[in-house]
Order: structure tokens, then C-alpha cells, then sequence
């Protein structure tokens, strides 16, 4: 991730024409720690993933200006730079737009006043690269896991800023022990690894176990995915008693429709969970007859951002994310 954002940032700060539907954002970086050499960054990453945007905060001032950004959703992520890297470090105060939890800002015309908190470092990480030569292209994610058959939510985890499964990356952890690291394409866009998706692990066939201790981030946690067989479709995801068909429309404001099947009777639990991996609704729970279902979910106060939705049955789970857009 370290080389790929100090390409952007060089990019970032050469001077191109406006394109279509491009606006100018600005806001104040606040907290952090004081003194003027101390520099930080602002970094828009729009939710395609297709480009970054990087900025420097005015010191003293402590307000950033981004010109010429095109209109979408994107996380705004800003970091102070203790140790004159450029780069950002897991130790280095940092904060999203919309605190903990980073809220999509959508971007629909110039905006000012978009701010963002910096707050000391409390997480751990680790960093690393992926490598792959496959022919697939996707959104690849890793995620770490507390015991090496990865069952479960991950608890903790990082994402390539290309879609070629090709690239560095940092990863933050919810706390201080061992974790086993694993990267895949997400072809399907379920958040969950599927066979036939590209994957790979850190030590190779067998996973190896990383310690992530308080002030100390390991490096060189690097990963080679390699081809698997039998993708599943983008449009659904399937298990042998349900499928979850869709959630229409994707991204949404206040409601979207989730459609699921079921083959049989059978015992189910449809959840939202947020970006953290915590649940946040439970929108159905209890037996299903066979045939097909609707469920409407209310975003009610939930914030803007990136959430999913998890269908458990007897014999497993199926994911989508979904992103509220207010």
C-alpha cells in the first residue's frame, strides 16, 4: 500500500484539467498531535475503487482542499504523518468522515465543510503484498482470521486499491494476539470467500499464524492467490437449501427489498451487520416455507455506509453487502 500511495500522491498533486461533473471538496482536519512540521493527509477513495485522491492539510490552518473530483460516493480517511514517510503508519493518529465507522460522503457538487476527527492510534495491523497472475479481475479483499480454518466474521482485514489482485496493502486488526491471513477476489461481491474464487494464504497451503502485539505491526505478511474452479454466478449466491437472490436497489436511501428462496422447510436467520462485522437488525428469524421471499429493510437512523446483509440456514450462510447512501 506504501508504494501505491506515494504514486497517488505524487499524481494527486499535478495539476489537470476539470472534467465533467467534477466539484472541489474542503473541510478541517482536527486532533491529532501539535506542532507545525507535523503534516497530514486527506485521501478520498471513492467506492469504485478505481482512482484515490490525496491532498495535503494547510498547517496552522488545518483545512484541505480537493479540486477536480468527480461526483460519487467515497471514504474520506485523513492521517497524521509523525514520521515524515508520506505514508500512512498504524500507529499514526488517523480518523474517517463519520468517525469510528466510515460514512460514504456522497459528492453531488462543490462541498465545503466536509471535516474530518483525528484520533490516536489504538488498533493494531499489519501490512504486506498479494500477488496473483490469473486473468480474473475483482475487488480483492484480506481478512485475518483467529484460527486457521477461517470460520466466522473475520476480525480484521484490508482491501487492494486495484482490481487486479496485484498490489500492497495495510490491515488493522480488533485486537492484540495471533491471527492467520488469508486474501480472495471477491467475484461474487458477497463479502465471503466462494470456491472457485482466487485465494491464497500467508505461509501458502498451510496457513501460518502472525502475533499482532501493542506497538508492533508485522511486515512482510505476503500472500499468492491462485486459481480455484467452479466461480459462482454474480447475479445469486447458492447453497443446496437457499439462495439470496438480491437486494434491489443497491445502493439505496431509506428502503431496499431482499429476495430469498428456500428449496425446503427450513430454519433462517436474515441480519444486517455493519462494516465492523457487529449486527446491527435482525430482519427475519424462524422457520420458512419452501418458495420464494421478500423482506423490506427500513434504514430507519442507520447512517450512511456500507453494510451486509447475512442469511443463515442449517447448513451455512450467504452475504451481500449493501450500501445506504442518506
Amino acid at each position: 500500500m506504501k508504494r501505491l500511495f506515494l504514486a497517488l500522491l505524487q499524481l494527486s498533486l499535478v495539476a489537470a484539467g476539470k472534467p465533467a461533473d467534477a466539484y472541489t471538496l474542503s473541510g478541517h482536519v482536527t486532533g491529532g498531535q501539535t506542532g507545525f512540521t507535523l503534516l497530514k493527509y486527506v485521501a478520498a477513495v471513492p467506492i469504485t475503487l478505481d482512482t484515490v485522491y490525496v491532498t495535503v492539510v494547510i498547517p496552522i490552518l488545518n483545512t484541505y482542499t480537493i479540486p477536480n473530483v468527480e461526483a460519487g460516493g467515497y471514504v474520506l480517511f485523513a492521517y497524521q504523518d509523525l514520521n515524515t514517510s508520506i505514508t500512512p503508519d498504524l500507529d499514526e493518529p488517523r480518523g474517517f468522515y463519520g468517525g469510528e465507522i466510515p460514512t460514504i460522503f456522497e459528492l453531488l457538487g462543490d462541498s465545503s465543510g466536509v471535516d474530518i476527527e483525528l484520533y490516536e492510534s489504538t488498533q493494531g495491523g499489519f501490512s504486506g503484498s498479494v500477488s496473483y497472475e490469473g486473468t480474473q479481475t475483482g475487488l480483492t479483499l484480506i481478512y485475518a482470521s483467529y484460527t486457521p480454518d477461517f470460520e466466522g466474521l473475520p476480525h480484521g482485514g484490508g482491501v487492494l486499491f486495484t482490481n487486479t489482485g496485484i498490489g500492497t496493502y495495510t490491515a488493522l486488526v480488533d485486537s492484540f494476539t495471533t491471527y492467520y491471513v488469508a486474501a480472495f477476489m471477491d467475484l461474487n461481491t458477497n463479502l465471503t470467500w466462494d470456491e472457485g474464487e482466487p485465494r491464497g494464504f500467508y505461509g501458502g497451503t498451510t496457513p501460518e499464524p502472525i502475533v499482532v502485539e501493542q506497538g508492533s505491526a508485522p511486515e512482510g505478511i505476503n500472500i499468492v492467490m491462485t486459481e480455484t474452479s467452479g466461480v459462482f454466478p454474480r447475479n445469486s449466491i447458492t447453497t443446496q437449501t437457499f439462495v439470496l437472490n438480491s437486494v434491489y436497489p443497491n445502493p439505496f436511501n431509506s428502503t431496499t427489498t431482499i429476495e430469498f428462496s428456500v428449496d425446503g422447510p427450513e430454519t433462517i436467520e436474515l441480519a444486517l451487520f455493519d462494516a465492523l462485522g457487529r449486527r446491527v437488525a435482525v430482519l427475519a428469524s424462524g422457520p420458512m416455507v419452501a418458495g420464494e421471499h421478500r423482506v423490506v429493510l427500513q434504514a430507519g437512523a442507520l447512517p450512511t455506509g456500507m453494510y451486509f446483509v447475512r442469511l443463515t440456514g442449517q447448513k451455512g450462510h450467504l452475504s451481500r453487502p449493501v450500501l445506504l447512501i442518506r
